[in-house]
């Protein structure tokens, strides 16, 4: 959403690019595109409904969805790879191997279990006060506060460090959009790349909607599939390959989109003429 903010001929052929695969979408394929456009074309409505959506709806649902995967990965013990070492530790049996029960923030090689308790979680640690029990640095103490402060510490660094490069490196900017003077050749941005490969190969409705939504449907449906307890990476071979194989045709899909195609989406070599812009 924030690729169209700068609004130069990059952004603008950009999102023109990309909000076009949205037409394809069986039945609702116009409608989408015009939701996302605020008419037929990119213009002054597409601008301010995508500085909305980048400014206040996604980031305050991207917030929302952080702050629930968080608890719940607290809550249901989600951190926890040897079960069994965690029953031998409080003595439970297997029927007593309740999500809340063992694993609370703990780690695979010193599970930290607090039986019975259904609360926010705690990790290994000391506390910054209260030294005075002669706490170790293995004793458990509640993620909050001690552990959420030093993450509020932590995201407060990286947005001074994000802000001081915004502020002292200007941004690189093509002339203002223009939609009479078409970019040859006319690129989403790199991210997009892989699919807009695609697209050169299939048909719109297969590289721009299925391909996609087999890919999330697949992402959703693998961990149904591969049931496998172990979290050793040696152990998770559905999971490894499924991940290798993707990530390797994801990325020379990508490198070829963005580097090695020229005018009219011919092949074109980098080191003689390049194409490419981030």
């Amino acid at each position: 959403t924030g690729y169209l903010l700068p609004w130069d001929q990059l952004a603008f052929w950009a999102v023109t690019v990309g909000t076009s695969m949205a037409a394809w979408v069986p039945f609702i394929g116009d409608e989408v595109k015009e939701l996302l456009l605020g008419g037929p074309t990119v213009g002054s409505a597409t601008l301010l409904r995508f500085y909305v959506l980048h400014v206040a709806v996604l980031p305050a649902a991207l917030v929302g969805l952080v702050a629930i995967h968080l608890w719940r990965w607290r809550k249901d013990s989600m951190l926890t790879s040897d079960p069994g070492a965690a029953l031998e530790k409080v003595g439970a049996g297997a029927g007593d191997l309740r999500p809340g029960v063992v694993g609370l923030g703990s780690t695979p090689e010193k599970p930290v279990v607090i039986e019975g308790k259904r609360i926010l979680g705690v990790v290994p640690g000391k506390p910054a006060v209260g030294d005075r029990k002669e706490l170790s640095d293995d004793d458990p103490v509640m993620v909050w506060p001690h552990l959420l402060v030093r993450h509020a510490v932590a995201a407060l660094v990286v947005l001074a460090v994000v802000l001081f490069i915004s502020l002292t490196f200007d941004a690189p900017l093509r002339e203002i959009a223009n939609p009479t003077n078409t970019p040859n050749p006319e690129k989403a941005p790199w991210y997009f790349a892989a699919l807009q490969e695609l697209l050169s190969h299939y048909h719109p409705l297969v590289a721009g909607v299925l391909v996609p939504t087999a890919i999330i449907l697949g992402l959703m449906a693998l961990p149904y599939m591969d049931r496998n307890p172990l979290l050793t990476v040696r152990a998770r071979r559905v999971a490894r390959i499924t991940f290798t194989i993707f990530m390797v045709v994801w990325i020379v899909l990508t490198l070829v989109g963005f580097a090695f195609r020229g005018p009219n989406w011919g092949w074109v070599w980098p080191w003689e003429e390049w194409h490419g812009e981030l």
